[in-house]
Parts: structure tokens; C-alpha cells; sequence
């Protein structure tokens, strides 16, 4: 089965990847009777756009999706990762008291965590609140959570025991509030009534009775506040930074909205600077000397989504959303500077896991690689980004075919993961969505919105097949000069004469590498018959021709001299060196030619038969001394016929068909030459028997409204995920592709979105948006069931899950979490349903 997930390219900003144990009970048997429960543990996460950042002493607390992750400064621009801990929704915001972290979670309330081992920090207890907890401040034994929504408030905790904390009242409960600060005996929050922004100031003195003192209207919504001296300073979410005087409490003044700093999502003061987190607009430095008049020194571009900030003297910690951590140093306030960059996985669109290797296409922080080898510890191998917004992605051996959305579709080579590069890239219309592969058949098929669906030859990226076959035959002649004093004894048996010739036979290894382009050394070795001592040296001096069926052209540049050594118990040996050029092309079968760009490896053994006169008186038994030369005037003959497996010239991915679909082409899923499209409003069947001309082949059109965007087709069924406002999964009958026709719908409880799914036997995973992940049984589908105790309620919202088939089963799912305007992400699975609104995907706020 050929499985690719979809993924909504509206999304904005996501939590990032999760790893969960699936416990069986009982344990499946081989896809025939799926289990009656199953339960879901979570066993790791990784990744998650970094939203929120406190900095204490040499550490770095960081909100990274839905997992707290805590950093040692170890180096000045060196960020080292000691622990992380999953937690139950995205993190809106931190407190850091000593060794205690206070993390507003959204919907899911306060979380207490003990940091005092950093590298595995513990969750000490949870605080369900009414509404979305969205800033915290801590002062003493007291927390402040500001909570948003219908049922918000300011709420004052005793967290003397973190282990039990307690509600003690609720400020304002008919207000949504979204940012706090404390100072001394007061608290400054930044709350909504209807629509109106204000600041409201609460006296604090009698912490069981807090009294509100006095409130200022602000510019609209605050995503955050602080305070120095007798001035409130209101981020307002939008291009504007609110200056309120307080000196008053009970008729606080806007004195000044500094104007032109994009979307102020956040501030921290520090002396006579302020820094500004705004969003795509980056980082703002300002000058805070006159506390009524902030003024802007300088702005930076970071490249992500700026929602938070933390200061170390002269440098600054950018929590920049799916860009990781941005370190910055601002030594010189009129030019900031980003020095270094902690990476995450964030805007996570799809995973596909191959071996120990997860490959994962995350939006706009590009397609990433990452050891999965011990699932609770997945590591980041290597990042690249893709030139758009990775959207889906296949995986054939180390290659990641990527679609990019209006950045087209790119073959990443993971080779060597730390460093992976791009081998191929292909414009498209529209904006792909999704990449699968029919590796039998050399193919890609990419869906590409408007655009229908891309039919893509992949020419040699899945299968080298460009390779030239021939021979090189070479023929090299040298002359060599010299002598080679000899110094031994030979063994004689049993009588010589007083006066001949002495033979020697022997062999000539020759081993020979010729680059192109370049000069490498030739190595050989002359081994002779007779046992002696061998010591001197060999003058060499002559040039070599190389003649062949080749059109090549080649010099021999010998060294003037090279010494030889053999032992008493050796043959003596005579050994050649030299330099070898070789340059020119090469014609093979008649082909265009082209350089010679290989390294030719050879070897071959040539017979060498030499004599020497000798002498001396021959005792009938004995040894005969030897003192004399061994001259050399000889020529080397070298014959040799290389085989060769050339490559030609590489074939790059083509575009070989496009078929525009009726309406919009976000998913594909290929079974029997057919490929299934999910086409956002139905489901388009194509025949790509013939790739070069696919013709539409049926359709499925539902009666009401859908958002058809992924699709699982095979086994005569298909399944589509419907990602509309209370979606479904709809079951296919397509045993007759020529009239797929619906057999069920199970509708998503309570009333969500179907985003993704994977199907595994008779189950099926469904990405359910803020309803986490569901598991159905669909051994009988037209009447699927969802499995007791099967739910998992992931951090944010769930867009896509892989099923990783080991024991026991690990589903990877991604987690999304989308934002309203420019506030911090806050989804609420209570009230906050999605609409889509000229091309974005917003939250109802």
C-alpha cells in the first residue's frame, strides 16, 4: 500500500512531532481480530514552535509546542538542550521561582514542574482552569493565572504546596483576560470586556480579598504587560505599545501609544532598553530613557515568528516560533545581530518512517531527518529548508521527495543527514501538497491545488539507470636505465662452474589508478628468484606514451631516483614510481562524448627474464658470494583493457502529465494504476496506466458540503478524511472504481475535523484536530466503531499520524495549533473552532 497523508496548507504555526506507545489489550493478531481497547501512553516529543522563553541565571526555560524544554548556556552563543517534558497542551507562557516552573497551558490549565534536576524534570501536579490559561506571574506562595475566554478571569492560587495547589478567588470572572504582571502588592492584567481592551489594576494587600483599584482602556486585546517604575507598558497585539501611568491607581492615564512595531505580541524591559517580539515583523529594539516616549533604535528581520523575549546582559533570546531560538546580540542596539540559532520542528505537516530514520516535512522550517533509534529519545540529524513551505513528503532510501507548496517539488538528498542537500527541483503551478511514489514505475505523483494533480518521471533519482558501458584499452612503453648494486650469498647445490651465467626469473606486479585531471602515483614491484641482500639505488629517467581505443593523450613523468631495500631472507625487489596525467574524453558506443571523470583502477603481473655474468670459484656444495652490479637496459611493455561502468549524464525529474481535477487536488493515493485524489470537495478517480495521458476515470461527490484532503485507497475500499467544520471519515466502496460508492460515514464525536489518517489492518488512526487521536475498527465498514479507551488528547491540534510498525505499535502524530490575528495560540478545544478566512487558517477567539 502506497500511503501519503495530506496536509491543510492553511495551518500557521504548529506543536510539533509526539511519539506514543500504543498498549494493546489484548495484543493484535495479525490484522484479523483487532483488539477490543486500546490505550495510548505517551512516550516522548520533539520539537514544537518556541513561543515562550525565561531565562534564570545560565539556564533557558522554553514553551516549545506542547513540552517544556530547558537549555544550559554553555558557551556565549552555544545553547546545550538538558531536559524536556511533555505536557498536555501548547504552552502559552512561563514562570520561573527558584526551582520551580509555573507553565500556562491553554485549555489545559497550570502545570507545576520541579526543575531541580534539570536534565528530567518532573510535573508535580496540574490546576484545571474554566477558561484558557494564558499568562502566569507568581509572587510569594501566590500564582496569577490570566485565563481568556467566556469563562476567564484573573485566578489567585496558593501554590505553598505545588503538589496541591488551591484556588483562592477569581478577579473579574465576567472579563477574559490574557496577561498579568505583579509587582510589590498590585496586579497589572491586561483583560477584554466584549470588545474592549483594558488594563485593571488589583490591590493585592489582603490576597483572599483582592480589591480592583482602578483600570485604563488600552488600544484593543494585550497579549502582554509589564511594568517599570510608575509606568505599565501594554503590548497591544498590534503595531502599537501602550504607555499607562500608574502613579495613580485608581485613574491610571494612557499617556502614549509608541506607534510602528508591527504585531507586539511581547516586552521585557531591562534598564534603559525594551525589546519588542513582533511577530513576522522580528525583533524591535527600543530606547526606554524617557519612560513616556519609547523610541525605536532598531528593527530585525528574524526570519520567523517573534513571540516572546529574554535578556542576558548584551545578549537577547528571540523566541521566534518555527524558527527555534534566535540568539542575538545587541552590543550595538542600532544593529542587532542574530549569531547563532537553536533549531525546531514546528509547522510539522507530515512523518514517514524508514528504518531508524523519521523524515518530516515541517511548513516553513523546511524537511528534517531524525534518529528515531530509541523512540523516547528521538534526535534531530539534519534540517534544510525546502525554498517554500514543506507540506508532504515521500521517502525512497535517503532521499525525501518534498512538496513545497508554492515552492514547487524538491528531491532532498539525505546522504549525509548532517549536511543534506537538494538533487532536483521543479516549479509548479499551484501549491503541492502532497508527493507519492510508484517506485516500480519511476514515478511521482504530486497534487497541486488549482493545479489538479502532476504525473513526474523521476528519472535517475529513484533508479540510476544513466550508465555507459565500455571498454579502455591502454598500452604503455618505457624505457628504464641503470644498475642496481647487489651485495649477498647464493645458496648453490650442487656445482656451478667457475664461469657462466646466472638466471633470474621473476615477475613485474603493476598497479596503476589514473583520475582525471590529476596526477597519482604508480607503484611497482620487480621480485627476482635468488636470495640475497639488496641495497642501493635506481636511476630512472623516460617518458610513456598511453595509445588505446580511447581518444586519450597521456605523459609518465618519472622521479629521478628511488632507493630499493630487501632483506638477506627476501627476493630482491625493484620498484617504479612515478606521476601519471591523463587527460581528454572519451567516446563510448557512438554516444555524444564526454570527459573522463572516473578513477581507473588496474593491475597486471609482467614476466621479466634477466642475466648477469658471474665470476668466482664454485665449491661443489656450498654458497657463492655475490659483490657486484645488475645492469638494467631493458623496456616494459604494459598491456591493458579496462572494463568501465561510466556514469552518463544525469537525468533529472520531468514533468510528464497534468490533469487538472474538478476542484481542488490536495491528496493522492494509487492503487491498480489508478490514482485516488481527494479534490476537497469529492473524490476524482484517474486512470495513469498511461502516465503520460491520465484521464479522468469516475467520481465521488457527497451530498453536503465536505473538505476532502487526505485519502487511503486499496483493498477495495478508500478511505477520506473530511477536515471540515464537523468533519468525518467516509468509507468508500470503490470494488467497482468505476462507481466508488459510500458505505459509511462516522461522524467525529464530539463534533470536530478528520485531518489525517492511517490505516493498519482493520484499524484506523484519525487525526482528529482538538480532539486528539481516535482509533476505529473497521472489520466491518459499513458500520466502523470507535475502540474503548482509544482517545488520546494531543497538545493542540492533531493533523497528521504514522504507524510505525514495531512492538508495540508507536503512532507519530503531528499536532497544529493555529493562530487569531497575531495573539499567542490558545486553542481552547472549547471554544475554539477553525474557519478559513482569505487563505489562513484562524482561530475563533
Amino acid at each position: 500500500m502506497l500511503t501519503t497523508i495530506i496536509r491543510v496548507s492553511l495551518l500557521t504555526s504548529l506543536i510539533g512531532l509526539v511519539s506514543i506507545t500504543l498498549l494493546l489489550l489484548p495484543p493484535v493478531e495479525a490484522q484479523q481480530q483487532p483488539p477490543t481497547t486500546l490505550r495510548f501512553e505517551p512516550v516522548a516529543s520533539l520539537g514544537g514552535s518556541i513561543d515562550a522563553l525565561v531565562m534564570q541565571e545560565s539556564r533557558l526555560y522554553a514553551g516549545q509546542g506542547g513540552a517544556l524544554a530547558i537549555y544550559q548556556r554553555t558557551a556565549p552563543e552555544q545553547l546545550t538542550l538538558l531536559g524536556r517534558l511533555l505536557l498536555d497542551d501548547h504552552v502559552q507562557q512561563l514562570a520561573v521561582v527558584g526551582s520551580t516552573v509555573y507553565a500556562a497551558l491553554g485549555s489545559a490549565g497550570l502545570a507545576i514542574i520541579d526543575v531541580s534536576d534539570p536534565n528530567q524534570p518532573l510535573l508535580q501536579s496540574t490546576f484545571t482552569t474554566a477558561g484558557a490559561a494564558l499568562d502566569i506571574a507568581v509572587e510569594d506562595d501566590r500564582a496569577y493565572v490570566a485565563t481568556g475566554g467566556a469563562q476567564g478571569g484573573l485566578l489567585i492560587l496558593d501554590v505553598s504546596n505545588p503538589v496541591q495547589p488551591l484556588l483562592r478567588t477569581t478577579v473579574a470572572p465576567q472579563d477574559s483576560f490574557s496577561a498579568v504582571a505583579v509587582v510589590g502588592n498590585r496586579a497589572y492584567a491586561a483583560a477584554t470586556t466584549g470588545i474592549e481592551g483594558r488594563l485593571q489594576i488589583v490591590n493585592l494587600s489582603d490576597p483572599a480579598n483582592p480589591v480592583l483599584e482602578g483600570s485604563a482602556r488600552t488600544t484593543t486585546f494585550a497579549p502582554d504587560v509589564q511594568v517599570q517604575d510608575d509606568r505599565a507598558y501594554v503590548a497591544t497585539g498590534r503595531d502599537t505599545l501602550d504607555v499607562i501611568d500608574i502613579s495613580d491607581v485608581v485613574s491610571p492615564t494612557v499617556v502614549a501609544q509608541s506607534g510602528g512595531l508591527g504585531n507586539a505580541l511581547a516586552l521585557t524591559l531591562d534598564g534603559n532598553q525594551g525589546y519588542v517580539a513582533a511577530g513576522a515583523n522580528g525583533l524591535f529594539v527600543l530606547d526606554m530613557r524617557n519612560p513616556d516616549r519609547p523610541r525605536q533604535v532598531s528593527n530585525l528581520i528574524s526570519g520567523g515568528h517573534a513571540m516572546d523575549v529574554a535578556v542576558d546582559g548584551e545578549r537577547v533570546y528571540l523566541a521566534d516560533g518555527f524558527a527555534g531560538i534566535q540568539l542575538i546580540t545587541t552590543q550595538t542596539p542600532v544593529s542587532p545581530t542574530i549569531v547563532a540559532n537553536v533549531p525546531t520542528l514546528a509547522e510539522v505537516e507530515e512523518v514517514q518512517v524508514t528504518g531508524n530514520r523519521a523524515y518530516v516535512a515541517a511548513g516553513r522550517s523546511g524537511v528534517h531527518a531524525l534518529d528515531v533509534q530509541t523512540p523516547a529519545r528521538p534526535t534531530l540529524l539534519g534540517s534544510l529548508q525546502t525554498g517554500g513551505s514543506a507540506l508532504g513528503l515521500d521517502v525512497v532510501g535517503e532521499q525525501a521527495l518534498v512538496a513545497s507548496g508554492r515552492g514547487g517539488f524538491q528531491v532532498v538528498s539525505f546522504a549525509t543527514p548532517i549536511s543534506p542537500t537538494v538533487r532536483a527541483s521543479l516549479s509548479l503551478q499551484g501549491s503541492a501538497s502532497a508527493v507519492q511514489v510508484d517506485v516500480g514505475r519511476n514515478l511521482a505523483y504530486v497534487p497541486a491545488g488549482n493545479a489538479g494533480l502532476y504525473v513526474i518521471d523521476m528519472g535517475d533519482i529513484i533508479t540510476p539507470t544513466s550508465v555507459l558501458s565500455t571498454e579502455l584499452a591502454l598500452s604503455l612503453t618505457f624505457p628504464i636505465s641503470g644498475e642496481l648494486p647487489i651485495t649477498g650469498t647464493l645458496p648453490i647445490s650442487p656445482t656451478l662452474p667457475a664461469s657462466g651465467t646466472v638466471s633470474i626469473d621473476g615477475t613485474l606486479p603493476a598497479r596503476v589508478t589514473l583520475p582525471t585531471s590529476t596526477t597519482v602515483e604508480i607503484d611497482q614491484t620487480l621480485p627476482t628468484t635468488p636470495t640475497s641482500t639488496v641495497s642501493g639505488t635506481l636511476g630512472m629517467d623516460g617518458m610513456v606514451r598511453v595509445e588505446g581505443d580511447a581518444a586519450i593523450a597521456a605523459t609518465i613523468d618519472l622521479s629521478p631516483t628511488r632507493t630499493v631495500d630487501a632483506t638477506a631472507t627476501v627476493s630482491p625487489q625493484l620498484q617504479l614510481q612515478g606521476n601519471v596525467a591523463v587527460r581528454g574524453t572519451l567516446l563510448a558506443n557512438g554516444s555524444t562524448p564526454f570527459a573522463v571523470n572516473t578513477s581507473l583502477p588496474f593491475s597486471s603481473t609482467l614476466p621479466i627474464n634477466r642475466s648477469t655474468p658471474v665470476n668466482a670459484s664454485i665449491p661443489g656444495d656450498g654458497t657463492l658470494p655475490i659483490d657486484g652490479t645488475l645492469p638494467i637496459d631493458e623496456q616494459l611493455l604494459l598491456e591493458l583493457v579496462l572494463p568501465l561502468n561510466v556514469p552518463g549524464p544525469p537525468v533529472s525529474p520531468t514533468v510528464i502529465s497534468q490533469i487538472a481535477t474538478p476542484g481542488t487536488a490536495l491528496g493522492v493515493d494509487i492503487a491498480a494504476q489508478l490514482a485516488y485524489t481527494a479534490d476537497l470537495s469529492g473524490v476524482v478517480v484517474l486512470d495513469v496506466a498511461e502516465p503520460m495521458t491520465p484521464t479522468l476515470f469516475s467520481q465521488y461527490r457527497p451530498p453536503d458540503a465536505v473538505y476532502f484532503q487526505d485519502i487511503d485507497a486499496g483493498a477495495g475500499l478508500a478511505l477520506v478524511a473530511d477536515a471540515g467544520i464537523g468533519g468525518s471519515l467516509h468509507i468508500l466502496d470503490t470494488s467497482d472504481p468505476l462507481s466508488p460508492t459510500l458505505l459509511s460515514r462516522f461522524e467525529i464525536i464530539p463534533p470536530g475535523t478528520a485531518y489525517g489518517l492511517e490505516r493498519s489492518g482493520n484499524l484506523v488512526y484519525l487525526a482528529a484536530g482538538a480532539d486528539g487521536v481516535q482509533i476505529l475498527d473497521i472489520t466491518d465498514p459499513a458500520a466502523p466503531r470507535r475502540l474503548p479507551l482509544s482517545r488520546y488528547d494531543t497538545p493542540g491540534s492533531a493533523h497528521h499520524i504514522t504507524v510505525v510498525a514495531i512492538s508495540p505499535m508507536l503512532p507519530i502524530i503531528t499536532a497544529a495549533c493555529s493562530y487569531y490575528g497575531s495573539t499567542k495560540c490558545h486553542c481552547a478545544r472549547s471554544f475554539c473552532p477553525w474557519f478559513s478566512a482569505n487563505g489562513e487558517s484562524r482561530i475563533d477567539a
